[in-house]
Order: structure tokens, then sequence, then C-alpha cells
């Protein structure tokens, strides 16, 4: 009985941002650069911007994501989430905070770009909660 009521530890909820399937759906309206323009390829998948912004809610600021992520155990876990959940390969080394700021400065605060991340999010979190018995039809 007590193991029902334990509570969710942090690693759980990224392992849950990990497995959202809207974390890609999110990530797809974000553009990437052809590479024909020029500039610096980015080191780390666009849909790892979104999970470092919801990682936020988790561990409360981007300092404390950019703190946990550089925990060795806790970046191998996200590397082989990230490799079970969608196939992709993160780098040896953790995501830091400029990684996502830059994605987030550049983008993510883009008025046309939030309304695209605002209708996707709206859509599918009703449609989650829907799913998950939530909602009253």
């Amino acid at each position: 009985m007590a193991d029902r009521w334990r509570g969710v530890s942090t690693l759980e909820r990224l392992e849950a941002i990990l497995a959202n399937p809207e974390i890609h759906q999110l990530a797809s309206v974000v553009p990437t650069p052809p590479p024909h323009v020029g500039g610096r390829p980015r080191h780390y998948p666009t849909f790892m911007a979104v999970v470092f912004e919801a990682a936020i809610s988790v561990f409360g600021s981007a300092r404390q994501v950019e703190a946990e992520f550089a925990h060795p155990a806790m970046w191998q876990s996200i590397r082989q989430l990230a490799l079970q959940r969608v196939g992709a390969s993160l780098p040896n080394q953790p995501m830091r905070r400029h990684h996502y700021r830059c994605l987030r400065n550049r983008y993510l605060t883009d008025p046309a770009i939030l309304e695209l991340l605002g209708r996707i999010h709206r859509t599918t979190a009703a449609a989650q909660a829907l799913q998950l018995g939530l909602l009253d039809p």
C-alpha cells in the first residue's frame, strides 16, 4: 500500500518526458537551417531543446537541469532512453545550458513558432488527458 503513494522520482519524470511523442511533434516545428547556408551544425538533436525545456519543470531551473544532466549516471540514463525511445544517439558529453539557450533564443521565442508550439501542445495535451480518462467528453 505504501508504494502506491510513493510519488514520482525525477528519473521517472525524465523517462516520461522522453517517452512522450509530443516532444517530437513540438521539435518538428523548430526550423533546421539548410546546410548550404553555412554555420555550425547542432551538437544535439532539436528534440533535446524541448526535453531540456520540459526538464526545467522537473528540476526548477535551467542551471539545475544542466547540473543534473552533468552527472555521469543521469546523462548515461538519458542517452540510453533517447536511444531506446527514438533511436537518437546523443553525444557522450552532456547537454549544457548554452546549447539549450541558443535554440530557445533563436527559435522558441519567435511568435510564429510559439503559436505553432501552443497549438500542438493544446491539441496533444487534451488528447492525452482524454486517453488517461482525465476529461469527461
